[in-house]
């Protein structure tokens, strides 16, 4: 699904034009092997970013903020177009390697000019709906005929996420002094184990919550750095750990906004007076 112009608070495609969806339609059909396929929808799913970003501007303008239904129609229209993309590279000769490849140059910082900042991208504001979709994930929890063993230990992984998220924005506010009493190498060792703690809670939080029949808290998994050998890994797949690396940190930083804030003026603080507290 592509959407040229922006979607109205219905989920609507609006603004778009009916030559532009026609040419669309017909170069869909033109193409010929699964790697061309793939690469159309994964630029469809870009096109369904940079036009997300230009409706949240609009909001902006208008003083207002998107709802929970708009935004999950725009993050449908996303994965779908994800989905397509996987499944098609999937069906060419290198799989895994074709799929990386095409995100990484189409997706994942493709330095065309006019790229949204992270934070107006789908997946990163999925992190404002976090608290809901905890909600309803605690509440099928309480509802399910699971034992309170399993109930506590699927609590539990919601809790991980939190925690471990928490701890990867400390490490990634402290000091420049207390780095280097810790050691820069070790200090930058823990802060990625902590970043790629963040990425697996939130593959584990969006299987959990297919478990239970809900929403998953975000549309895709993440490739966390520590997935593939550092001396195995392609370019494109070091560009795509990245990009979720970034992605996942807005989306917390979404999610708990007040946290958030308060890390940021600490640092400001000591930056000014020497002091962190």
């Amino acid at each position: 699904m592509c959407y040229t112009g922006d979607m109205n608070n219905d989920g609507n495609a609006i603004n778009g034009s009916a030559d532009q969806k026609t040419s669309n339609m017909i170069s869909r059909w033109d193409l010929l092997n699964p790697e061309t396929d793939a690469r159309w929808h994964a630029k469809q799913a870009k096109e369904i970013e940079y036009d997300f970003a230009g409706r949240l501007s609009a909001l902006k303008g208008e003083h207002a903020s998107m709802g929970i239904k708009e935004f999950e129609k725009w993050e449908d229209a996303l994965a779908e177009e994800y989905n397509a993309a996987k499944d098609k590279a999937y069906e060419g000769y290198s799989g895994a390697e074709d799929y990386y490849d095409i995100m990484a140059d189409t997706v994942a910082y493709p330095g065309k000019g006019r790229e949204p900042e992270l934070r107006q991208t789908i997946e990163a504001m999925a992190g404002r709906f976090f608290p809901a979709r905890r909600r309803a994930l605690l509440n099928a929890i309480s509802a399910s005929d699971k034992t309170k063993e399993e109930k506590e230990a699927d609590k539990n992984s919601i809790s991980r996420f939190v925690e471990d998220a928490f701890i990867h924005m400390n490490w990634k506010n402290t000091s420049r002094e207390k780095l280097a009493s810790i050691g820069f190498k070790e200090a930058d060792s823990l802060r990625t184990l902590a970043h790629n703690n963040v990425i697996k809670d939130l593959n584990s939080l969006n299987d959990l919550a297919k478990s239970y029949n809900l929403r998953p808290f975000i549309m895709r998994d993440f490739l966390p750095s520590d997935a593939i050998p550092r001396r195995e890994q392609t370019q494109s797949e070091g560009t795509i750990m990245r990009y979720d690396r970034d992605i996942v940190e807005e989306y917390y930083a979404y999610a708990f906004p007040s946290l958030y804030d308060e890390e940021e003026q600490k640092m400001r603080f000591y930056e000014k007076y020497g002091i962190y507290e």
